[in-house]
C-alpha cells in the first residue's frame, strides 16, 4: 500500500471499533500519523498495539470540555492537522411518542454537536496552513429512515446540511469538506439486543434473497474506508460539499419496496395489498405507505400510466 498520507496528521473520532477503527488503520498504513479519539480506552489501546504512527486520546465526545482539552493537547504536540474524520456516533431506537428529551440530547451531543465542535476547533488550524480535508459520517437513515429511528435520522440529516454549509465557508482556504452516508454496514452497531441483524431470517430473506440490497449483502467497514481515504487525500481535489452514499444500492430499491413487494425478478414487480390503504404489508418493518406516484409500464413506444385504479394491481412479466 502506498504512502498517500506521508507526513499528514489525521484525527479520527470513534476510532476504537467498526468504521472508525478501519479508517484509522487505513490512514496509518498509508503513512499518516493518526490520533484516535474515543471513550473506549481499552479498544483504543488494543488498536495502537498493532498500528504504526497511531496515537490514542480517550475522550467523551459528548463533553465540550473533553473535546477542547484533547484538541489543545494535539495542537501542542503536532505542528499541523491535515485530516479530520468525524465518525463517532450512537444509535437510539424508539417511536417518537416514546422518545424522551434526554435521549434526544445524548444522540445529538455525540452525533452532531461533537462534529460541530471538532470542526470549529480544528478549522482555524487548517485555515492557517491553507490545507485540510474534513469527512463527516452521516447515514442513509437521513434520506430513507426505517421506523423508530427519528432521533438518529434527525442527527444524521443535519450532517448533510452542515457539511454543505461549512464546505462553502472553508473552500477559500483550500479545505474540502464532504460526508459519507453508509447503508447497512456490518459493524458492532449491527448488534441490537444481542442479535446480529444481518443474520436474521428477515434480513437474509428480504435484503439478501430478494435483493432489497441489490448487491445482496451487508457492506464491510473497508468499503466505507475506501471512500473516506479518497475524500481525505489529495486525489480528492475538486469535490466538496457532497454526501456520498455507500449502501450497495439499498436506497434505490427502498422506494419500490415501500410501495409493495419486489421479488428480485427483474421482469416482475408485484404490488401488495395495502398499497392505497397504507396498511402493514410487505418486507419493510414500516409496512406499505400510500403513494400518489403513477405506475409507469415500459412499452415499445415509451412509458404508459398504469396507476392502480383498484385497491391493488399486479404488474407482471413487464418487458419493453
Amino acid at each position: 500500500m502506498g504512502e498517500r498520507f506521508q507526513d499528514r496528521v489525521a484525527i479520527v473520532t470513534g476510532a476504537a471499533q467498526g468504521i472508525g477503527a478501519a479508517i484509522a488503520s487505513r490512514l496509518s498504513r498509508e503513512g499518516a500519523t493518526v490520533i484516535g479519539l474515543d471513550i473506549k480506552r481499552d479498544e483504543l489501546a488494543a488498536l495502537s498495539a498493532h498500528l504504526p504512527r497511531f496515537e490514542t486520546e480517550p475522550v467523551d465526545l459528548a463533553s465540550l470540555t473533553d473535546i477542547a482539552r484533547a484538541i489543545e493537547k494535539i495542537r501542542g504536540k503536532h505542528s499541523r492537522i491535515d485530516v479530520l474524520i468525524n465518525n463517532a456516533g450512537i444509535m437510539d431506537y424508539g417511536r417518537i411518542d416514546l422518545a424522551g428529551l434526554e435521549k434526544w440530547r445524548r444522540v445529538m451531543a455525540i452525533n452532531l454537536e461533537a462534529q460541530f465542535h471538532m470542526c470549529r476547533l480544528i478549522a482555524p488550524v487548517m485555515m492557517e496552513q491553507g490545507y485540510g480535508r474534513i469527512v463527516n459520517i452521516a447515514s442513509t437513515e437521513a434520506v430513507q429512515p426505517e421506523p423508530n429511528v427519528s432521533i438518529y435520522a434527525a442527527s444524521k440529516g443535519a450532517i448533510f446540511s452542515f457539511t454543505r454549509a461549512i464546505a462553502v465557508d472553508l473552500a477559500p482556504f483550500r479545505i474540502l469538506t464532504n460526508a459519507i452516508a453508509p447503508g447497512c454496514i456490518h459493524t458492532p452497531m449491527s448488534i441490537v439486543n444481542g442479535v446480529d441483524e444481518t443474520t436474521t431470517d428477515v434480513f437474509q430473506e428480504w435484503y439478501v434473497g430478494k435483493r432489497k440490497i441489490p448487491l445482496a449483502r451487508p457492506g464491510k467497514p473497508e468499503e466505507i474506508v475506501a471512500v473516506a481515504a479518497f475524500l481525505a487525500s489529495d486525489d480528492c481535489s475538486y469535490v466538496t460539499g457532497q454526501t456520498i452514499i455507500v449502501d450497495g444500492g439499498l436506497t434505490i430499491t427502498n422506494q419500490a419496496l415501500r410501495a409493495g413487494c419486489w421479488t428480485g425478478d427483474e421482469e416482475q414487480v408485484t404490488f401488495a395489498p395495502g398499497l392505497l390503504t397504507g396498511k402493514r404489508s410487505g418486507p419493510d418493518r414500516g409496512g406499505c405507505r400510500p403513494s400518489r406516484l403513477p405506475t409507469l409500464r415500459p412499452t415499445r413506444s415509451g412509458l404508459r400510466d398504469r396507476s392502480p385504479r383498484k385497491r391493488f394491481r399486479y404488474l407482471s412479466r413487464v418487458s419493453a
